[in-house]
């Protein structure tokens, strides 16, 4: 591979590099970008081309030049981080989606995990797998005496002061949450990129000292998506407590482990008993249940009409047929009208606060570089970005 510049070849590579490269999160589908496949076909690109098509898909430009044996080490570093981190099958995924998975998304909140995890200022979780062998009611107690979760904060204010309560609750058990949104331009943006995360819901990441959480901010239009959120958090919450985060693959990629079934209906069944507790709905027994009764509950419970819809049938309240005559209206999305967050907002809420409360403690103790920790905290070199964090960061 020729690297031009002013038209005059500048650097040579090895194609097989820009290849492997590209390909490794084949899902992302980077070798379809015009620009990057027509170099692959000519064996040629120019310097500016390489360093803009590089910056919108958060890979350091300098990787294109390392030789084929550093380039798998890399790699394969990367996969091995991977190993007992994350179930595929245990996702949460958009209704009626299916598909690719983020994994670079994925490896990115490992590398973050891993910084944190490594500080010396967490021990053992005893939250990992303490669930086990309960009962839904116990497995319910334990969460909410665990986190300190009470039920009356769960009742009370907007969806949003419920979601935010929760996190707040979740990272004191050091538990790191991350809510995840395109907006906040953290990540790739491009339109495979969209179209690839838009499919998952969440996922939670193992760990003995500090497990990891990720909701997507970006619910889909056709839900109300703080109510999806709220659900997803606690179902993922859960999943940790039951210790479910085997990633269904082998360092080897020819091989895949063997795993256990999944918990799936235990799972929501845990979820919809801590969020909407069956208690609360024995009044509703022989009520004629209406859309207004059901955006009544989910208000009040802090869930989607669809997850109250559910609940209500599961517990024999209505029949599947009302059940399928109660549609609700689609969730539109309105523009905020306030403008972005500041940068501050957007990295702490994509991060997480253990996230970014560890990287600002650490480079204020000299213990990590500038360039470190704007890997850790944006993806990337953000030089404007970092020097606007910093400032109103205080560090």
């Amino acid at each position: 591979m020729q690297i031009t510049y002013s038209g005059k070849v500048c650097i040579e590579t090895d194609t097989n590099v820009y290849k492997r490269l590209l390909s490794f999160y084949p899902e992302e589908k980077l070798l379809q970008r015009p620009i990057l496949a027509e170099a692959l076909q000519t064996e040629t690109v120019t310097y500016g081309d390489l360093c803009s098509e590089a910056e919108k898909l958060f890979i350091p430009w300098q990787m294109f030049l390392l030789t084929p044996r550093k380039l798998t080490h890399h790699l394969k570093n990367i996969e091995n981080n991977r190993v007992d981190k994350i179930r595929s099958t245990q996702m949460s995924r958009r209704r009626g989606h299916s598909g690719d998975i983020p994994y670079r998304l994925i490896d990115r909140y490992i590398r973050a995990q891993n910084f944190v995890s490594s500080t010396g200022f967490y021990g053992a979780n005893t939250y990992n797998g303490s669930l086990a062998g309960l009962t839904i009611a116990s497995t319910v107690k334990k969460i909410m005496g665990h986190f300190g979760i009470e039920r009356g904060s769960l009742l009370s204010g907007t969806k949003a002061d419920v979601l935010q309560y929760l996190i707040t609750r979740i990272e004191e058990k050091c538990v790191n949450v991350g809510i995840g949104a395109l907006e906040a331009r953290l990540v790739p943006t491009t339109d495979n990129h969209r179209d690839l995360y838009k499919n998952v819901s969440g996922f939670c990441l193992r760990d003995e000292k500090v497990p990891f959480i990720y909701v997507n901010a970006s619910m889909a239009t056709e839900e109300e998506p703080v109510g999806r959120q709220i659900y997803t958090l606690i179902y993922l919450l859960t999943l940790i407590g039951l210790d479910e985060f085997t990633l269904a693959r082998n360092i080897n990629p020819r091989t895949v482990e063997t795993i256990k079934g999944g918990n799936s209906k235990l799972v929501h069944a845990v979820t919809a008993e801590l969020l909407m507790p069956e208690s609360m709905f024995e009044t509703f027994r022989g009520v004629d249940i209406t859309l207004d009764v059901v955006n009544l509950l989910s208000n009040r419970f802090k869930v989607t009409p669809s997850a109250v819809l559910m609940r209500l049938y599961r517990l024999g309240i209505i029949s599947r047929d009302e059940k399928s005559g109660l549609t609700t209206e689609p969730f539109v999305k309105r523009s905020g009208g306030g403008g972005s967050s500041p940068i501050t907002t957007a990295v702490k809420k994509f991060n997480g606060g253990l996230v970014t409360n560890g990287v600002n403690r650490a480079f204020n103790a000299q213990s990590i570089t500038q360039n470190h920790a704007q890997y850790i905290l944006f993806g990337r070199i953000g030089r404007p970005t970092w020097r606007d964090y910093r400032k109103l960061a205080g560090i």
